[in-house]
């Protein structure tokens, strides 16, 4: 078995023995975990675990002592791979289901945790979110940003994250200064470089689509970061840039709720507050021209802007 685990770290930074529950309890407390933690795996509570270079570091500095769900649950939060092998018969998991208030509070330590801005894959995961109107922002994000994006050409996602939007356009690079962030997009297949968007490692009109999608408003107002987004498209290519518009009451509202009831989100993240006019005007004076501005539920702004 341990063979088999050590060839199939290959396929992930950490590999675990998908070992078959011996009771109906132990059955049921894997579906919970898994499902609450939205782990990738069918028994988060193997019979062998392996771990391979950085992904051990980081792996074993697991947000409480509860083992394993806290070490695959850091894994992940950190952008690594996950895999589960078949076990062969004769090995068993943990028994037991969840043991009272202790290992609860453990479940939901790590759940916060795992749907925190901390986790790597937070954006990407909000795409397929189980709640109804997360999934359709994300949705409609993406969409407004494909549509919007036009021919395909030269692309470049600034402060890409997880999103699933770097994926949508073949051949794309994409830029954050998230390490687990890019690490994630990495295991997709996609392009990366970690860089600051103050100063891109790009020549003048390297590329004709340039993305920004919610990045401004996370970062101080910098005319760096503006001539930055405008030096890098090549002549007759466009922007694609996204921010919250604080000038509508429909944002300032959604955002008081999500502080709320999503205390570990983005609303607190958002340090520089935008709103269509003064995008428009930041934009248009370094030579770019507005073709569009679309809303999500007329808060969410996305504005295209035309390189002559």
């Amino acid at each position: 078995m341990l063979l088999a685990l050590w060839e199939a770290r290959r396929k992930a930074d950490v590999v675990i023995a998908g070992t078959v529950p011996v009771s109906f309890a132990e059955g049921m407390r894997n579906k919970l975990v898994a499902w609450a933690l939205s782990l990738p795996v069918k028994n988060p509570f193997p019979s062998a675990l392996i771990t391979g270079g950085s992904a051990s570091d980081e792996a074993l500095r697991a947000p409480n002592d509860w083992f394993p769900p806290g070490i695959l649950t850091r894994t992940l939060a950190q952008g690594f791979r996950v895999a589960e092998e078949p076990c062969p018969s004769g090995y068993v998991s943990g028994s037991g289901a969840l043991s009272g208030r202790a290992d609860i509070s453990k479940l939901l330590k790590l759940w916060s945790y795992r749907n925190s801005i901390d986790s790597a894959d937070y954006d990407y995961r909000a795409f397929f979110s189980r709640i109804p109107m997360q999934r359709y922002w994300q949705r409609r994000r993406v969409a407004i940003t494909v549509a919007l994006a036009g021919p395909p050409g030269r692309t470049l996602d600034i402060g890409c994250g997880s999103s699933v939007i770097l994926g949508r356009f073949p051949g794309a690079i994409g830029l954050d200064a998230s390490m687990k962030k890019l690490r994630f997009q990495a295991g997709l297949g996609n392009s990366t470089v970690r860089a600051d968007i103050a100063s891109l490692p790009f020549p003048d009109a390297s590329f004709d689509t340039v993305i920004c999608s919610q990045v401004i408003e996370h970062v101080p107002k910098s005319p760096a970061i503006l001539d930055e987004l405008s030096r890098v498209i090549a002549p007759g290519g466009r922007l694609l840039l996204g921010t919250p518009d604080y000038g509508r009451a429909q944002w300032r509202i959604i955002e008081s709720l999500y502080r709320k009831f999503q205390p570990r989100g983005y609303a607190d993240e958002h340090i520089s507050h935008y709103d269509l006019e003064e995008v428009r005007r930041e934009m248009e004076s370094r030579g770019m021209k507005m073709d569009c501005a679309r809303y999500i539920m007329g808060a969410e702004l996305i504005c295209r802007f035309l390189k002559p």
